[in-house]
């Protein structure tokens, strides 16, 4: 047998739940009528006789059973405030950007391990922007730099920085600078 003992007060501190006593007095009504609720309780309870009751997967568990218990109750959860990244995680994303500016954010996520989108909500709160327009302006930074060489041809600059062609780099310089890459580098000569 698993036996769960809630704190109202911490649950609502933990899962951001609105009324968590009514969760709470619903839970030993609905626990065993739910057939998600029994099936992860069994599962809860095989886990435990393996490797005790801790860990990720516990806490998964846990957290989905008041889930289910807010969706059974019409108490849905809010969604906690995403957290922004961690200093570390911003140094190595801004590592990561300066060296693969072809790179979408999947792989920005992976190297944080974050989901794609938990990813990039966490990196619009700590940044201001979204991961897309993050590299976008990188891109054109590097391009602007590279344009300032008169000696590097315009196609070489695109093909460089991950352009799949001439025209559509310069349809994506145009659009973030209102200049095409030919004109800016005239006007800075």
């Amino acid at each position: 047998m698993v036996a769960i003992g809630i704190d109202p007060a911490g649950l609502h501190n933990r899962l951001s739940l609105g009324d968590s006593s009514r969760l709470v007095s619903s839970a030993a009504t609905r626990i065993h009528r739910d057939p998600l609720l029994t099936a992860i309780m069994t599962t809860l309870w095989h886990e435990s006789q393996l490797h005790g009751l801790s860990g990720d997967f516990f806490d998964h568990c846990i957290r989905r059973i008041f889930t289910r218990l807010g969706e059974l109750v019409n108490v849905q959860p809010t969604r906690r405030r995403d957290r922004p990244l961690t200093d570390r995680q911003i140094k190595m994303v801004n590592e990561f950007v300066e060296t693969h500016l072809v790179d979408g954010p999947e792989r920005m996520a992976a190297m944080v391990d974050l989901s794609p989108d938990h990813f990039s909500r966490a990196f619009r709160a700590s940044l201001g922007t979204s991961p897309l327009r993050y590299v976008s302006d990188r891109r054109v930074r590097r391009v602007k730099a590279m344009l300032l060489d008169p000696s590097v041809p315009i196609t070489n600059i695109a093909m460089a920085l991950g352009y799949a062609t001439p025209s559509h780099f310069t349809e994506s310089f145009h659009k973030a600078t209102g200049t095409t890459p030919s004109q800016w580098r005239r006007d800075r000569r």
